[in-house]
């Protein structure tokens, strides 16, 4: 039985893709520990402390890298990546709205108990979907 996905990985699916169709790891850190960005994308460490970034740099870096062993993400660069046909099927299975959102437009239309649902089956399932390395 797989170890499944941390929550950290997960942020990793759901990140919503960049004009040029990927999705940049400074803005997974801003969306998942909370960091603002300057204009650049730059985090200010003197503001979130030098090792409180570091440990979530590192943290992020190895998740990313757990993903790419996976199979579940392709990265051309080591700051920008790209969901695989696996990756997104997971992503299917585990986010049926998120997925709407990423690749077929907005779902704000669509009934937080389907939003719910959807985690709840997401959580149950996530299991038997992702293998461990």
């Amino acid at each position: 039985m797989g170890r499944g996905l941390s929550d950290l990985q997960k942020t990793m699916l759901t990140m919503q893709l960049n004009e040029y169709g990927d999705i940049d790891l400074k803005d997974v850190m801003a969306k998942y520990y909370g960091w603002p960005q300057n204009e650049y994308k730059r985090f200010s460490k003197e503001e979130i402390g030098q090792q409180k970034y570091m440990s979530g740099y590192i943290a992020t870096r190895k998740a990313f890298d757990r993903m790419i062993a996976r199979g579940l993400i392709f990265s051309g660069n080591r700051r920008y990546y790209g969901l695989t046909e696996a990756g997104k099927k997971v992503l299917a299975k585990l986010w049926p709205v998120a997925f709407s959102m990423l690749f077929y437009g907005n779902a704000s239309s669509k009934p937080l108990s389907v939003i719910l649902l959807a985690k709840q089956y997401a959580e149950e399932a996530l299991e038997d979907l992702v293998p461990s390395r």
